[in-house]
């Protein structure tokens, strides 16, 4: 994929380890060569305390990976709280998580330094996601780069996993959150962000004239050659 002269609202990408969907992550974040943000929002789901309804986001003041330290743009996190109380710093969401953890090597690999805004999502609840992207376009609006961390199907055969994960993408390219969340209720897609997914794409219906692209997909059985119980993964690109 070249996004070309496209601005890059968002992107969409996995949160295994990086033997499993590592290059499906990269094929999107290398989208972000030569560019520069100054703020970037990453919306992660809990795989920890997961079913409150509630987005948690870190009161520490920095991240530290091995490519070093990331501050946290507080000053946007005080204005997403306020006012907020479903907006919480409850650690029994992500101090075990490592679903935003795992983009941000990436991020600083590539654009270098940033802010951080780091989001939790408890619940898949579409609700939740229509709340949450509605503070994020009153607080910040298009002045982000948005990241939303998932994986796709679960441990099911390559050639089933591949036709519900088919699915969960033509709903997503679609940018039809309500459609996404629907079939996600009645088992016909999965993924475990499904929260930070309906986030971003609610975010993006502000975007009439964009689109949402499929840059990579592949399953964990692509990488290690053993197709009989699978995890699917997705990188995706929110152009305008």
């Amino acid at each position: 994929l070249d996004p070309g002269e496209r601005r890059i609202f968002g992107l969409i990408v996995p949160h295994a380890g990086y033997y499993y969907s590592g290059r499906t992550a990269a094929s999107a974040f290398r989208l972000l060569q030569g560019k520069s943000y100054d703020r970037i929002v990453v919306i992660a789901p809990c795989h920890h305390g997961e079913g409150a309804r509630e987005v948690s986001i870190p009161k520490h003041g920095t991240y530290v990976t091995a490519l070093g330290s990331i501050p946290i743009d507080q000053e946007v996190i005080a204005k997403l709280r306020k006012g907020r109380e479903w907006i919480t710093d409850n650690p029994a969401l992500f101090e075990k998580e490592h679903s935003l953890e795992v983009e941000l090597p990436f991020l600083q690999h590539i654009l270098g330094t940033f802010r951080l805004v780091p989001i939790y999502v408890g619940s898949p609840d579409p609700g939740l996601a229509r709340d949450l992207a509605d503070a994020l376009k009153e607080v910040i609006g298009k002045d982000a780069l948005y990241i939303a961390s998932t994986d796709l199907s679960h441990y099911h055969p390559y050639g089933k996993a591949q036709k519900i994960d088919r699915r969960t993408l033509d709903l997503i390219t679609a940018k039809d959150p309500a459609a996404l969340a629907e079939a996600a209720a009645a088992r016909k897609c999965e993924l475990c962000g499904l929260g930070p997914v309906l986030t971003l794409l609610s975010l993006f219906q502000d975007v009439p004239e964009g689109t949402v692209e499929l840059v990579k997909y592949e399953t964990s059985g692509d990488v290690t050659g053993k197709k009989h119980n699978v995890v699917g993964y997705g990188a995706l690109a929110l152009l305008f």
